[in-house]
């Protein structure tokens, strides 16, 4: 390997700072895909829940509805 005064691997600043700023952009996208991720989840239980609800309000006033 090539010491900084030679301008070897060493003394590329500008390959370091790049490698920096992509691996800090690779986990703003994995953190923003972690919270898309968590979010749609979240989506998706109240949408259950609100089926769920919807089925037992149904069932109510089916029953109620119906005559004896």
């Amino acid at each position: 390997m090539k010491d900084k005064k030679e301008g070897g691997i060493l003394g590329s600043d500008d390959g370091a700072s790049e490698i920096l700023s992509w691996v800090g952009k690779s986990r703003k996208l994995d953190e923003k895909r972690q919270a898309e991720k968590e979010k749609a989840l979240r989506l998706a239980r109240a949408l259950e829940e609100q089926v769920t609800i919807a089925k037992y309000f149904w069932i109510y006033c089916h029953e109620l509805c119906v005559l004896p």
